[in-house]
């Protein structure tokens, strides 16, 4: 992580009857592309019999100095979020179930056309406070999962740093979705995960703030224990939770 996007290759196998589809996807991908400010330099078209494939490789630039990798979160690190948990599994379900209303259309927008957080992943890279970075694609539990794996390290997730906007208290409500599970394992958010150093915590948060204007979400803390391991407390106390984590081919319950 930490690299500046710039080129792009695809792949795409395409059947008969989605070649309508296909010339859509096209304009659009070539719109993400200028908005991302990337070039697509090359690829491969081909003719499929009846399922369509799609293989996008992106290609960025980072000066060895400024990678962040998964693996290097240490112990006493404040974990952070940048963006919005959950808001992306709240307009997928809207949209599955068909639901209308005012309130659920930057929930849908979150879902179809998430933002990436180019600069903010540039930022991060060029603070050595930043031990360790990536996104969250598969939902906030199962990626830190990850980053905690690749680390050697547990983490301990504290349940009263999560402070939902009553817009999304709203959403979930009328979806019928435990707000709290939704920001634990919603998946497709694309918000970036790091851990600071935590005696230059305070710092980033207010560097963050007014260079983005909007907030370093804090979450927890690295810890030791077993590789992978996540806890939660909630006031203070141990609490346990059961997850089923994000599947993209499946339904979160």
């Amino acid at each position: 992580m930490g690299a500046e996007p710039k080129y792009i290759l695809l792949g795409v196998s395409i059947p008969n009857d989605l070649e309508g589809f296909f010339n859509d996807f096209l304009k659009s991908f070539a719109e993400a592309c200028e908005i991302g400010k990337v070039h697509l330099i090359g690829g491969d078209t081909t003719k499929s019999l009846d399922k369509l494939f799609i293989s996008v490789t992106a290609i960025g630039l980072v000066k060895k100095t400024h990678i962040k990798l998964r693996k290097s979160a240490r112990k006493s690190d404040i974990i952070c979020v940048a963006g919005n948990l959950g808001d992306a599994h709240v307009g997928f379900q809207a949209l599955e179930h068909n639901m209308q209303g005012q309130g659920l259309k930057k929930f849908k927008d979150s879902f179809l056309q998430p933002n990436s957080r180019i600069r903010e992943g540039l930022w991060f890279g060029e603070r050595s406070e930043v031990s360790a970075m990536m996104d969250i694609s598969d939902g906030l539990f199962i990626d830190l999962k990850k980053m905690c794996r690749a680390s050697k390290v547990a983490a301990e997730i504290n349940l009263d740093n999560f402070e939902p906007s009553q817009e999304f208290k709203a959403a979930c409500h009328a979806l019928n979705l435990d707000q709290t599970i939704v920001q634990l394992t919603g998946g497709e958010d694309y918000g970036l995960l790091v851990s600071v150093n935590a005696e230059s915590y305070q710092k980033i948060k207010a560097d963050f703030s007014s260079t983005f204007g909007y907030a370093l979400h804090p979450i927890g803390r690295i810890i030791s224990g077993i590789a992978g391991e996540i806890s939660f407390i909630q006031k203070g106390l141990p609490i346990n939770i059961i997850l089923q984590p994000f599947s993209h081919f499946g339904e979160l319950s």
